[in-house]
This record gives C-alpha cells, sequence and structure tokens, in this order.
C-alpha cells in the first residue's frame, strides 16, 4: 500500500512539473526581474506567476492579474511593493510581448514577456455596457458598428491575433473587409472591449 501511494505521488510531481506553465522575462531593466516565473496559483480569478532569484533577502516578483490590469510587481525583505511594469490588456493569461508590450513603471524597459504561461491571441471580452453590436454577421464586404457612445480607435485583429486592420470609428460608420481573408476576426477598441466577427 505505502509502495503504491508512493508511487502515485511521484506520477503526480511529475505531471504538475511538466505541466507547470511558466513566464519568461528576458531584457529588463534589472537582472534579478528576469527569468522563469512559475505558476502559483490563480489570483482575481486568473493564474499568477512567481520567481525567486536569489532567495531572502533578494525578493520576490511576481506577475498578476489585479482586477484592472496585469502587473510585475516586486516584494523586498521589508516587504515594500513596487510596481515594476504592467499590461491593461485583457486576456486570461498575462499577455505575450509579442501580442502587446508592457509598460515600464519603475523597471525600464520592462522586458519581454513570452512562454505557455502567457497569452498570444485576443480574449473576447463582454461588451454589453456600451451594447455594441456589429451587423451583418456573417459578412462579406462591410460591418456596421452601432452602440458606440463616442469616436473610438479600432484593431482588427485575425486568428494569429496579427493586426489586420486599424483605425478609428463613430457610432454607424461602416468598416470595409472586402479585401480580408474569410475566417473569424476580432475587433479592439482602445477602451479594450472586443467583439468577434465572421467574414465569409
Amino acid at each position: 500500500m505505502k509502495q503504491l501511494y508512493l508511487c502515485l505521488t511521484i506520477l503526480v510531481f511529475c505531471f504538475n512539473y511538466l505541466n507547470a506553465q511558466t513566464v519568461s522575462v528576458t531584457g529588463s531593466c534589472f537582472y534579478l526581474v528576469d527569468g522563469d516565473y512559475i505558476y502559483n496559483g490563480d489570483v482575481n480569478g486568473r493564474p499568477s506567476f512567481f520567481h525567486d532569484p536569489e532567495p531572502s533577502p533578494g525578493g520576490l516578483y511576481t506577475i498578476l492579474w489585479t482586477g484592472t490590469r496585469w502587473e510585475l510587481t516586486a516584494e523586498d525583505y521589508t516587504g515594500a511593493i513596487v510596481v515594476g511594469s504592467h499590461n491593461n490588456l485583457d486576456t486570461p493569461y498575462p499577455p505575450a510581448t509579442s501580442l502587446s508590450p508592457w509598460t515600464p513603471d519603475a523597471c525600464n524597459p520592462a522586458g519581454v514577456f513570452a512562454g505557455d504561461g502567457t497569452s498570444t491571441t485576443m480574449s473576447i471580452i463582454d461588451v454589453e455596457k456600451e451594447s455594441i453590436k456589429i451587423y451583418p454577421i456573417p459578412s462579406t464586404d462591410l460591418i456596421t458598428i452601432s452602440g458606440l457612445q463616442d469616436r473610438k480607435d479600432y484593431c482588427i485583429f485575425n486568428i494569429f491575433g496579427q493586426i489586420v486592420l486599424e483605425g478609428t470609428i463613430n457610432n454607424y460608420n461602416k468598416i470595409n473587409i472586402q479585401n480580408f481573408s474569410n475566417g473569424i476576426y476580432v475587433l479592439r477598441f482602445d477602451t479594450g472591449q472586443t467583439i468577434k466577427f465572421i467574414k465569409n
């Protein structure tokens, strides 16, 4: 029985270790910030990651969702918290730099964020606050945007997270998508709101 328990414990440990998500930070302002950040449970409903380059008194570095933005923070032995950098993109995981660069705060440059623990494509968030609508869906040449309260900058992403069109739009303006390939696209406004549409 003890052998079975020991084997199961080792299997669970190996499975968790092999499937652990990491975020790698390179090229930041300070060598201690750089390194692999390991998944450390959820904070505010999203995964958090930590990096402890020089255990006490070096400090603990954390990437987490605050509820409004992603932050990389540093906590030293005095308990002081310093924000190193942040990203306002609303994604299920910390955004990869290839999707959206991080903004430096106390740490400039912020560094390059990559790894299997990052989001590399846009997520769809609820846009009911302004009741933004796109029609017709699917569309072949023009889409109309309704429900905007004011003028907004926008980007359109393909399913690979690449920007295919940028511009500014008002309520009931049309966007020409005639030259797009058939498929699913995401329209993202400068406020962070996104909505999905289909081109046929």
